[in-house]
């Protein structure tokens, strides 16, 4: 009986104590590249009639690594691109940028962690915020991941949160990760500085900080 990829990729892992020799390297697969080591090794080690099998899977497994690659630039047009779309408030635009199946870890208050959701939170954003805008002061590229830390300023002339127009302007710090395929975003986590923003529109007391001596 023929041996499946899937058992290849067990044995690969190191779950596989019938092997006469285990695999060289670690006891558990790290990453892509070791998990492709593992299964190249046990491959060469087993039977030619499921041989053919591994080496079918680890073929499609680079062609699918290299449909999500992007290069350095078309990586770091693609969050410029997020962030002007953003900025113009273009719904349509944001289609283009982030993937249907999209999940964000870190939603707007009160909207599904979805694109739909995404754009509803915008939008109230922008009516409370028209001229809220974000400005890149770094940008990183690691792996899958694109991470912006953004300055963001806009003057508060519509209701936010429940809290009515103050007419006062803020500036604030955000970080945002986004995880990438395909060229469009499918994965988001965020973190703003919302207490500097609320003390800058009047709605929460200054912080104090004590002189150090």
């Amino acid at each position: 009986m023929q041996r499946t990829t899937a058992a290849a990729v067990a044995l690969a892992s190191n779950h596989a104590p019938f092997l006469p020799v285990q695999p060289p390297g670690d006891s558990q697969v790290r990453n892509r590249a070791h998990r492709d080591k593992r299964i190249a090794w046990v491959a060469a080690h087993s039977p030619a009639s499921w041989r053919e099998e591994s080496e079918e899977f680890s073929e499609e497994h680079h062609m699918s690594l290299e449909e999500n690659r992007m290069s350095l630039e078309e990586t770091k047009a693609l969050g410029r691109r997020i962030v002007e779309t953003i900025n113009s408030g273009n719904l349509t635009a944001i289609d283009e940028v982030f993937a249907s199946a999209y999940v964000d870890r870190t939603p707007f208050p009160g909207t599904a962690p979805d694109r739909e959701g995404f754009k509803q939170g915008l939008t109230k954003f922008r009516a409370a915020f028209p001229d809220f805008r974000y400005t890149i002061e770094d940008e990183i590229v690691a792996g899958d991941k694109l991470v912006h830390r953004l300055s963001a300023r806009g003057t508060q002339k519509g209701e936010f949160q429940g809290i009515p127009a103050t007419g006062k302007q803020a500036s604030w710090s955000e970080i945002h990760i986004g995880r990438l395929v395909n060229g469009k975003v499918v994965e988001h986590w965020g973190l703003e500085d919302q207490l500097g923003m609320m003390q800058q529109l009047g709605l929460l007391p200054e912080t104090k900080v004590p002189a150090v001596r």
